[in-house]
Formats: C-alpha cells, sequence, structure tokens
C-alpha cells in the first residue's frame, strides 16, 4: 500500500522525505506490535503487562497522527487522475 499511495522511501528523491516516511513505517509496525503483545484483542494471560501512562499517550497520538495522514493521502490520490 506505500507503494501505491506513494509512501515508500525509495520513491523520493528528497533524504529528509526518506527518513521520515521509514520513520512512520516503524512507527505503524511498532504500534501493531504494541497492540498484538499489550491489547486485549487477544485475550489475556494470567500475567497482564500494562504500559505506562506517558506510553500510552505517546502511541495513541503517533496512531492518531498516522491515521489523520494516511487518509488525508488517500483524499490527495483519489482527487488526482
Amino acid at each position: 500500500m506505500s507503494v501505491r499511495l506513494q509512501l515508500a522511501p525509495s520513491q523520493h528523491a528528497e533524504d529528509d522525505f526518506k527518513r521520515i516516511l521509514g520513520g512512520c513505517t516503524s512507527v505503524v509496525e511498532g504500534l501493531g506490535g504494541l497492540r498484538n503483545r499489550l491489547g486485549d484483542a487477544h485475550g489475556s494471560g494470567k500475567k497482564q503487562r500494562k504500559p505506562s501512562a506517558r506510553h500510552a499517550a505517546l502511541a495513541v497520538n503517533l496512531a492518531g497522527g498516522m491515521a489523520v495522514f494516511l487518509v488525508e493521502t488517500w483524499d490527495s490520490r483519489k482527487a488526482q487522475p
């Protein structure tokens, strides 16, 4: 999907954009890992780990920012011929 939305770092010439888009990829992958390990969707074992409030706030804010960016990118790509 990153290639289709032109979000793959390899699709850009600017080093700064490559670095930012690579970081975004890491954020999305990291959030998925957190969700799998610490979320309640897969059921909790006897020992449930809980992130600190600051880590939870960071995850929520990063997820929200990435979601807005992806939706806006999708909308802008749909508007192009």
